[in-house]
């Protein structure tokens, strides 16, 4: 097996596909890691680190990614350009970007209308469609709920199919006074 084994020159980006969207975690004495097949049936050993980087990315399963192993023991994972995620589908108009630092001291990008791009959106409010709202709520859960379960080792993704069906069953739950 040795063999069919990829390894990663130093700070030589290499373009991989992976055969499947999650890696298979493996623990050996006190090594710990995970284990990706790739379309091309080479294996790739990761840290979890690196795991997280990648499923942080939404790839799919054939989706290119750039992955370099840096002389210092970094690691950068990146899309290749071109690919969007059929999981989380990129909108194809054009729209600034705001920056919103957290108190947990992470940074989100919302899009806005706004020209110079400073404005977080705006929160839901009362005057605005129910199903927006719903749609609000929802896809804030959802990034919510993907976040936590990468922070337990999970690889949870919600498809824009899920969005939709999940915004409709709070609708109706708020029509029927479920709430």
């Amino acid at each position: 097996m040795q063999n069919n084994v990829l390894n990663f020159i130093p700070d030589q980006p290499q373009v991989i596909k992976l055969k499947y969207r999650t890696g298979k975690e493996f623990r050996k004495g006190e090594h710990r890691g995970f284990t990706y097949t790739l379309v091309n049936n080479l294996v790739a050993f990761f840290p979890p680190e690196v795991d997280r980087d990648i499923q942080a990315l939404h790839v799919d399963a054939g989706q290119p990614i750039r992955i370099t192993k840096k002389s210092s023991g970094a690691w950068d994972i990146e899309r290749v350009a071109g690919e969007p995620s059929e999981v989380h589908p990129q909108v194809s108009c054009a729209v600034d970007t705001a920056t919103n630092t957290t108190g947990d001291g992470a940074q989100r990008h919302y899009p806005n209308a706004t020209t110079n791009g400073s404005a977080p959106p705006m929160q839901p409010a009362w005057g605005m469609s129910i199903l927006r709202q719903a749609l609000f709520a929802v896809i804030d859960d959802a990034y919510e709920a993907e976040t936590y379960a990468a922070g337990k080792g999970l690889a949870i993704r919600f498809s824009g199919e899920d969005i939709r069906c999940m915004a409709n069953t709070a609708v109706i739950n708020a029509a029927q006074g479920r709430g």
